[in-house]
């Protein structure tokens, strides 16, 4: 399953790189970072999470990234997108 992070602005004192690394580690080896962009108005980041095919829930992985987000305080207008469906950061 592919997830991709809408993002207008980075945390403070934060790199894209950084934020990838995170991410990375937040998944837990359930998934893996595609790479990202960011221009200095916006950006986002592509993630692909293991199938349930291959016996790992993806929730799992979604909750990691969601919560890792949170921590690291981006910005109230992220978006994560999951199979299509945009949901904000925070709900």
């Amino acid at each position: 399953m592919d997830v991709y992070i809408h993002f207008k602005s980075l945390p403070q004192d934060k790199t894209l790189e950084e934020i990838e690394n995170g991410l990375f580690d937040a998944m837990d080896g359930k998934g893996i970072v595609n790479g990202g962009s960011f221009d200095g108005t916006g950006g986002h980041i592509e993630l692909e999470l293991q199938d349930e095919d291959d016996n790992v829930n993806p929730k799992y992985a979604q909750l990691g990234v969601k919560a890792y987000l949170q921590q690291m305080q981006f910005p109230k207008d992220t978006l994560i997108e999951f199979g299509g469906m945009e949901i904000p950061l925070y709900n």
